[in-house]
């Protein structure tokens, strides 16, 4: 568990560079036991929890609970709102919870919920209850 209140486990940093806390990772295609930055907005398996890790060494993951997540540049996190992956590398937005069927697309992009409110700016970290459908 972190102080944050999010269940963690370890694995290998294969993104290439220092891991960059509340970034979205996905299972590396090429090693073991390893995640990547997440690309496409649809594998995200876990936030990282340890910043400035370097590529290669052992790192923290936040798989379920709560996390402090990196969103978007810009983006205003708004409480009680999905939170989802944006279409930059290793980053989150967050949208309006469906009132009726949820699109599709949107609907497995999702990594939990948005817990507070942060106005939008460069590298926001926004608490966030985290599950992955």
């Amino acid at each position: 568990m972190t102080p944050d209140g999010g269940i963690a486990v370890t694995v290998t940093n294969g993104t290439g560079s220092a891991s960059v806390k509340g970034s979205l990772v996905s299972a590396s295609p090429t090693a073991d036991n390893s995640v990547i930055l997440q690309t496409n907005e649809y594998d995200t398996v876990g936030i990282v929890y340890d910043g400035g890790v370097a590529d290669g060494n052992k790192m923290r993951i936040v798989v379920a609970g709560i996390a402090k997540v990196l969103f978007k540049n810009s983006v205003q996190a708004v409480r009680g709102y999905v939170a989802i992956a944006a279409d930059t590398d290793g980053r989150a937005t967050n949208i309006d919870v469906p009132s009726s069927n949820p699109v599709v697309g949107e609907h497995f992009k999702e990594i939990g919920h948005v817990l507070e409110n942060k106005n939008g700016s460069t590298d926001v970290l926004v608490k966030c209850f985290i599950h992955f459908n």
